[in-house]
């Protein structure tokens, strides 16, 4: 046991116990903290894969665990999911497919579901619903495991394009559910922005160009299904040159991102929407 709890030791603070320079919790303490750990059922093969973990990822794992708990779905977070299907982009699919971290006041943002359970039944086989966990677009052209699901003009206009805009390093408020639209506003093709922007209501909003993509990006690596196939969608933000974004076609050789005028009607240019939440 005194060597497991040297290694440990070790292990947290980067350094051996008699060390300074850094925090170095004291040998009761570790002593204490050990014997949780086997009277929880660890045995020498349990200590030795967190003391030989790669990156020192398992110990970090268990950091993030004691100060962000265990992510527990809500009873609004499980009929959701029910009502919705394969339609449903949760928390613990972000956690699969994108690697995120939920912190606790995310979970707790996510903690209601800001749609009527009416809502949902209408929009199940319409919508995807996404736990919003805040990736940028930059974020995520940037990110190995999402890269090679966008267009190879979109992955190489990262640099020379993207990131000269704004709204391709919004990451968004604070992370929230989105309900979005699979394919364009019905009838929203070969129009004008100012004619699609009318088709809208009073209960939709065009799509944040981040949020079309992340919810296109989650939905395609949970489901294998694409979003946004028709055409371009446009989205609520404009380039530098006053042309409206759109996401989309999403086809096999990756989801595009480009600018396309507001002015202009096309037949495969429809436009990109999200619900909105209810205000409680």
């Amino acid at each position: 046991m005194k060597n497991i709890v040297s290694r440990l030791c070790q292990l947290i603070t980067g350094r051996a116990p008699a060390s300074r320079g850094k925090y170095s919790p004291p040998i009761n303490l570790m002593s204490e903290f050990a014997q949780k750990f086997v009277a929880a059922g660890w045995i020498g093969e349990d200590f030795q894969r967190v003391i030989e973990s790669k990156g020192n990822v398992l110990a970090e794992e268990l950091l993030y665990v004691n100060r962000n708990g265990i992510y527990v779905p809500s009873k609004a977070q499980k009929a959701a999911k029910e009502i919705m299907g394969n339609n449903f982009f949760g928390i613990e699919d972000a956690i699969r497919h994108f690697k995120v971290r939920p912190s606790r006041s995310q979970l707790a943002s996510l903690s209601e579901v800001p749609y009527s359970e009416a809502k949902l039944k209408a929009c199940k086989d319409t919508h995807v619903l996404v736990a919003d966990f805040q990736l940028s677009i930059v974020q995520m052209i940037g990110n190995k495991m999402l890269r090679h699901l966008f267009d190879d003009e979109t992955q190489n206009r990262e640099d020379s394009w993207l990131k000269r805009h704004g709204f391709a390093w919004d990451e968004g408020a604070a992370a929230c559910w989105r309900l979005v639209r699979i394919e364009p506003e019905e009838d929203s093709f070969n129009k004008s922005w100012v004619d699609q922007l009318s088709m809208f209501g009073s209960e939709n909003d065009p799509a944040p160009v981040r949020v079309a993509v992340y919810a296109a990006l989650g939905h395609f690596l949970k489901t294998g299904e694409r979003m946004f196939k028709k055409g371009m969608s446009r989205c609520a933000e404009l380039d530098m040159n006053g042309r409206r974004m759109t996401v989309g076609p999403f086809k096999e050789d990756g989801l595009r991102i480009q600018a396309w005028w507001d002015d202009v009607r096309y037949y495969e240019t429809g436009a990109a929407s999200v619900c909105r939440a209810i205000v409680s």
